[in-house]
């Protein structure tokens, strides 16, 4: 059977370079207009750098609060729960909760590049965005869609029920810092501060806001990291308009996955097509499940989907 992946940003291009390396990438962007992956991106563990062979590196990262014009080294509820409406407009636990210092690993900075590079040959730059042209005739064509869940649905004529989905806008700027070689992370629940998380990740300092950030708030963020402003270099800055999702009734959610694998042999891949927070580490063990499920019956499509 082929195999298309729908969308070439990190999710899609995981599963055409991991297990689905026969397969066609449909990307609805030009390639000279194509927005990568810029936001902050740490791993738990090195198995998808393994995966690809591609060396990923371990660093410690080190992370703080600022609030009320302090640093704290541990979150407590209030903070938590500020920080969780700040970014999405309701609570639940978020990575705020997690100050201790830990391991992780990074992948090189032109990770995207790297993964868009061994796909050349495969992708179709501003393929039609008409999931229903797509899907109509399908015949034995399997689809793993990384487009997000309500565009597809959307597309499919498949309604909402009442559900609304939610998410916001988040901007990202990036610096490159003279003579600076740490991984530190600093979280700023306050609402009347735009900027929800800055980190530096070796050289690079990555700001990641709410909205747009005022000269008053760069000027506490360098400070706060002891960073001098002339020893530093703009990398650029983007809006990534599904920064942050809410979530949706679950049940719900999974029973119209499983319809669209089941009706439309479309299987939902990473954060916005399955509309779960979820990491790029919990995807490539998706991928492999989805693998599965493409040989597998009803019975077991139906349970998976369901769990």
């Amino acid at each position: 059977m082929t195999v298309k992946i729908i969308g070439a940003g990190l999710a899609g291009l995981l599963a055409a370079n991991t297990a689905f390396q026969d397969s066609i990438i449909l990307e609805t962007q030009n390639e000279d207009s194509f927005k990568k992956h810029t936001a902050l991106l740490r791993f738990r563990s090195p198995k998808i750098g393994i995966a690809l062979g591609i060396d990923f590196k371990e660093i410690t990262v080190h992370k703080n609060i600022y609030a009320g014009c302090k640093l704290y080294n541990h979150s407590d509820i209030f903070f938590a729960n500020s920080y969780s409406k700040k970014v999405n407009g309701i609570i639940e636990d978020r990575s705020i909760w997690n100050l201790e210092t830990t391991k992780r690993w990074i992948a090189p900075e032109n990770f995207h590049d790297l993964l868009l590079e061994r796909c050349k040959n495969r992708i179709q730059w501003g393929a039609s965005p008409d999931f229903t042209e797509m899907l109509a005739d399908k015949g034995d064509q399997l689809f793993i869609n990384t487009a997000p869940l309500p565009s597809i649905l959307n597309a499919l004529n498949i309604g909402f029920d009442g559900n609304e989905f939610k998410s916001s806008s988040i901007n990202v700027e990036r610096y490159i810092i003279k003579d600076c070689n740490v991984y530190q992370t600093i979280y700023f629940p306050e609402v009347d501060f735009n900027c929800y998380r800055a980190s530096i990740s070796g050289n690079i300092l990555t700001i990641e806001s709410i909205g747009d950030i005022t000269e008053y708030e760069f000027e506490n963020i360098t400070a706060l990291f002891n960073i001098d402003q002339n020893e530093m270099v703009q990398l650029g800055s983007n809006c990534q308009i599904l920064g942050k999702i809410s979530p949706i009734d679950n049940e719900w959610r999974k029973n119209k996955l499983f319809e669209l694998t089941h009706f439309y042999n479309v299987y939902s891949l990473g954060r916005f097509a399955t509309w779960r927070q979820i990491l790029l580490d919990d995807v490539l063990n998706d991928i492999y499940v989805i693998k599965k499920l493409m040989n597998t019956g009803f019975y077991e499509k139906s349970m998976a989907i369901a769990n």
